[in-house]
């Protein structure tokens, strides 16, 4: 699928891709911007309505060029988070963004709970140590520091109040009630979660920088490799059955519940 060509001296990679339903989709890129770029064209978010078949790009609005994570909450709702924490909403399709918060975090994913609640995974401000937030009508409401030296690449809800967090040499944590406290998990894993997800409270997935894709189906108590693979895998989708994988080296697998993980790898 094709997008819009890269403004002159400007090059994005892209950070993270996600699907409310079959049409409507965000992607979160990131720029490397060299001399002479125009700023009037530079843009770090790419939307479709039609299930990839065009993609728009939609600018933020804000001097942050690199968004590490956007997700929908609807088909007009969207949230995204820059390198530096900051958090932005657009509820009109990606026309205007609003800046919710920077909370001078290190921000990876985030996770939109309401229109006006997220919940935020990644580093502290001193970047040493893992922790979870939520941004509560434009307010930080503090962090939960888990672990030391030690972050966290992936957050999913399946509801308010449960939820996972995944990060750094396979750490794992589960939450039953918003965070307040957690349950440390053993997910099987030894190299880093970058993304996770559940269709519902028991069958969940996530992926691993070393190529590999893990799955429980009963809650995130048990988890065995699913997809063995060896590329860099950066992030997770599901959407009407369907899932999606992207990582590295053009790598793209899709999975149904009909055939399971097929490699749909395409030369660029």
């Amino acid at each position: 699928q094709n997008y819009p060509p890269d403004p002159p001296f400007d090059s994005r990679i892209f950070n993270s891709v996600h699907f409310i339903n079959s049409n409507v989709g965000i992607i979160g890129c990131g720029n490397y911007l060299y001399s002479e770029h125009d700023p009037n064209l530079v843009s770090n978010i790419l939307w479709t309505d039609d299930g990839g078949n065009n993609w728009i790009y939609k600018d933020l609005g804000t001097n942050n060029d690199w968004i590490i994570n956007a997700k929908l909450s609807s088909p007009n709702t969207a949230y995204a988070i820059g390198q530096y924490g900051e958090v932005t909403r657009t509820i009109d399709g990606g026309t205007n963004w609003i800046d919710l918060y920077y909370p001078s975090y290190t921000g990876t994913k985030l996770f939109p709970i309401s229109i006006d609640t997220v919940y935020f995974a990644g580093l502290d401000n001193l970047s040493i140590n893992a922790a979870f937030g939520k941004i509560i009508n434009n307010s930080w409401h503090g962090s939960t520091i888990l672990t030391t030296h030690s972050y966290f690449n992936a957050i999913y809800f399946f509801n308010n109040s449960v939820g996972w967090l995944g990060g750094s040499n396979g750490i794992l944590y589960k939450t039953i009630d918003a965070g307040q406290n957690w349950i440390n998990e053993i997910s099987g894993a030894n190299s880093d979660i970058e993304d996770i997800i559940f269709t519902n409270g028991l069958y969940g997935w996530f992926n691993t920088n070393d190529g590999k894709i893990y799955h429980t189906t009963d809650g995130g108590q048990n988890w065995s490799i699913e997809y063995n693979g060896t590329i860099y895998l950066t992030s997770l989708c599901f959407a009407d059955n369907v899932g999606y994988a992207v990582g590295y080296s053009g790598r793209i697998l899709k999975y149904s519940l009909t055939v399971g993980i097929d490699n749909v790898d395409k030369p660029f």
